[in-house]
């Protein structure tokens, strides 16, 4: 594949996942999106080379949702570098249902780490067990959904696009072999 066409095909992979973003955010579903399972998966899957596409699509669509660049989002970013980290740990002859329940777990990683996040620098939470678990669990009262929404709508989302990527993506293993002419 040329350049352009690789560049065209960039593209259009980071406008559809952006687009998916804005579709679900318009209609209500908060954290419905792929990027939990994609940071997973192309991390056990490619390494860190690859994670640069959803990264991009995901600040471009932060940015203009919330109008511009600010501290809060390191928080997101770290999120998914952890997630990164945790799909690192699998091996590659892991069962496509550890993987599966390993994107799980690293979109619930993501869940506290940003939630324990807003605790500590969000000076509305008192800094308390009970301002932690509100942080964890209902949110601030002006927030429009408690933040176990979030939690249920990034696990849904997780396992909807974990399983469509463990169908329709070959294991490392396999396509290693697949590129190797068999010797006679």
């Amino acid at each position: 594949m040329n350049e352009t066409k690789r560049g065209i095909l960039l593209l259009g992979v980071v406008a559809l996942l952006i687009a998916l973003r804005f579709g679900a955010e318009s209609q209500g579903i908060y954290e419905f999106q792929p990027y939990y399972a994609l940071f997973f998966c192309l991390a056990f899957w490619r390494g860190g080379k690859w994670l640069a596409i959803p990264a991009i699509a995901y600040l471009i669509s932060l940015s203009m949702m919330s109008g511009g660049l600010a501290l809060w989002m390191v928080s997101p970013i770290l999120g998914f570098a952890l997630i990164a980290l945790w799909g690192r740990q699998f091996h590659e002859s892991a069962s496509k249902l550890s993987l599966f329940g390993g994107s799980l777990i690293g979109a619930s990683i993501f869940y506290v780490q940003t939630n324990i996040f807003a605790f500590l620098f969000d000076g509305r939470y008192e800094k308390s067990l009970g301002g932690l678990a509100q942080a964890l669990w209902t949110g601030l009262p002006a927030d429009a959904v408690p933040t176990w929404f979030f939690l249920r709508n990034a696990l849904i989302a997780t396992s909807l696009f974990t399983a469509v990527l463990l169908i329709f993506i070959k294991s490392p293993e396999k396509t290693q072999r697949d590129e190797v002419p068999a010797m006679a």
